[in-house]
């Protein structure tokens, strides 16, 4: 009954019933990677946790990164559709010219 009637006025509202879970800031001798991925995930959280996340850096030497990714399909995905993003992240972190691969 007391749903029913609504809540008064003076009363606080709802938070919700999602709870964030901010992400640590990577410390200075963080990877190449989990500067980009914290980057990532400033601009666009659940973009990041969909198709960055899954991403586990092989190599990173210089300007060149090399990421695996769990799938073809995931990998072929990030290349065709954020490659773009990904290369920005990149030069916004130090990287002048980055040479990006994604591997399944």
């Amino acid at each position: 009954a007391a749903r029913m009637r609504g809540t008064p006025e003076d009363a606080p509202a709802p938070n919700g019933n999602v709870v964030p879970f901010p992400r640590a800031t990577p410390g200075a001798d963080a990877s190449i990677w989990d500067r980009v991925r914290h980057r990532l995930a400033g601009e666009n959280a659940a973009l990041c946790a969909a198709w960055f996340d899954g991403l586990k850096m092989v190599e990173g030497d210089g300007d060149r990164l090399h990421l695996k990714a769990p799938t073809r399909f995931h990998a072929d995905y990030v290349m065709t559709h954020h490659m773009t993003r990904l290369i920005h992240a990149l030069r916004s972190e130090g990287m002048e010219s980055p040479s990006l691969t994604i591997t399944a």
